[in-house]
């Protein structure tokens, strides 16, 4: 079933008027009709099932016929990751980590950072059409960049890791993590993060982690990252 997306969803909702970009979407491009069902979310796992009773291209209307509200998984996962040199490269990773499933990303500034400025509109609308596509009804966060100490140190996970390639005593991510605890991982910049970075991490209760012998890209680190830990909530 169709999913669309509303943060204005609540539980009192009871007709809904789709935007004109995604009424043309549902009956120019998926060719829904009147008496068809759609689901709408409002990302905070509220789920409505409607039906289509004005197919307009312009302006659809749905009547809402039940809804759900979603639990938050027991555990959540947060992503601490310094933005890539090439944006594409970042939202490929958010489109799947969304797939997979998180809670929140938080990009940071590091010594190394490749990236000191980031605009988040696109990426939120990244993980908007990733969680539409892979039919959740929870959207992870997208939070505004911070300064990697200033993330640090408002980090409340109760598992907290940075990953590190340089000389240091290291975990395996996955064999440290605890089943339905919540977990931060922090994954720097391609130069990596600099020894007082991790000393500063180390000072606030992480613990440095190793995600494997090969040496990855920034982006492929954030998904061995949520895929690490999702696979931990299933063991």
């Amino acid at each position: 079933m169709q999913l669309f997306y509303d943060a204005a969803l609540n539980e009192s909702t009871e007709n809904y008027r789709l935007s004109r970009e995604e009424s043309k979407h549902l009956i120019k491009v998926l060719r829904k009709k009147t008496g068809d069902f759609v689901q709408v979310t409002n990302g905070s796992g509220l789920l409505a099932t409607a039906v289509i009773a004005v197919a307009d291209e312009n302006k659809a209307n749905l009547q809402i016929t039940a809804k759900e509200q979603l639990p938050q998984r027991k555990s959540s996962f947060e992503l601490y990751l310094a933005p890539t040199k090439m944006t594409d490269r970042l939202e490929w990773m958010l489109e799947k980590a969304t797939e997979l499933g998180f809670e929140k990303y938080q990009p940071i500034l590091c010594a190394r950072s490749e990236r000191k400025e980031l605009k988040t509109g696109r990426l939120e609308k990244t993980v908007i059409s990733a969680m539409k596509q892979s039919g959740q009804a929870h959207l992870p966060k997208v939070e505004e960049i911070q300064k990697i100490q200033q993330a640090i140190a408002n980090c409340s996970a109760e598992q907290k890791y940075i990953c590190y390639c340089g000389e240091a005593s290291k975990v395996d991510l996955f064999t440290s993590l605890e089943h339905g605890k919540s977990a931060a991982v922090f994954i720097g910049p391609e130069g990596d993060f600099t020894p007082e970075e991790v000393a500063f991490a180390l000072d606030h209760g992480f613990q440095v982690a190793s995600l494997g012998t090969n040496r990855l890209r920034t982006e492929t680190a954030g998904l061995v990252a949520v895929t690490t830990f999702n696979l931990k909530q299933l063991s």
